[in-house]
């Protein structure tokens, strides 16, 4: 985690500088919710969400909320060191509640809602209105935080192109020199193009968290 444990790195500050291009966008407002997703696994998703959010957090004005939506293979609660669950399968199929799924971390402006209880219907229940009322409700009760999705890889189940339509902007990690550009291609189109923001090519030589690229929109960059 170098956003916690070395900012000052050079892998950090090429975070930070991702956390910039997306608060300062050269058109419209910032997004308020968005989804860090990739083609494959394996592709430093995870890291790169979670470091993105200490990141957030670390700024002068940012709250920030990591939500876990790997119902199948979680991570979040691993890398910011909080609870299981409840989490969000609890309060989709069991009846918890927002309060009760929201976690705090060792860091005061930032906060988890971990992937609860494993699923295995997790395209199923994170298309549900339960689902979109839970992102409508975090939205508009905490005006002044930024949420961050972590979901699964859009190759391997139907979970982010559900979630997709949540959402205000959409990050793609793709893993350099190791992810295909067609199988990439092929999994960012699976996607709605108007909302992907940009695309983070992280290093195989570096550190998993090291995004040393940011291109959006879009067009064409990988």
């Amino acid at each position: 985690m170098v956003s916690y444990f070395a900012p000052s790195s050079p892998e950090a500050k090429r975070i930070d500088i991702l956390r910039s291009q997306l608060l300062y966008p050269f058109h419209g407002d910032p997004p308020r919710i968005i989804m860090v997703s990739s083609a494959l696994p394996g592709e430093g998703r995870s890291l790169l969400a979670a470091n993105l959010a200490i990141s957030f957090a670390r700024g002068l004005e940012q709250f920030v909320m990591v939500m876990d939506c790997h119902l199948f293979h979680p991570q979040m609660h691993r890398l910011l060191g909080t609870p299981l669950r409840p989490g969000l399968s609890d309060y989709l199929e069991h009846g918890a509640t927002a309060p009760e799924i929201m976690h705090k971390t060792s860091m005061d402006k930032l906060s988890v809602i971990p992937a609860g209880s494993p699923s295995r219907r997790s395209a199923e229940i994170l298309a549900t209105d339960k689902m979109m009322d839970l992102v409508e409700e975090l939205k508009e009760r905490y005006k002044d935080r930024y949420i961050i999705m972590d979901t699964p890889p859009v190759q391997a189940v139907d979970d982010p192109a559900v979630l997709a339509r949540m959402v205000e902007g959409i990050v793609v990690v793709i893993m350099g020199g190791t992810t295909d550009r067609e199988v990439a291609m092929r999994g960012i189109a699976r996607l709605p193009e108007e909302k992907i923001i940009g695309v983070v090519l992280n290093d195989r030589h570096q550190a998993v968290s090291d995004a040393t690229s940011f291109s959006g929109p879009l067009a064409g960059e990988i």
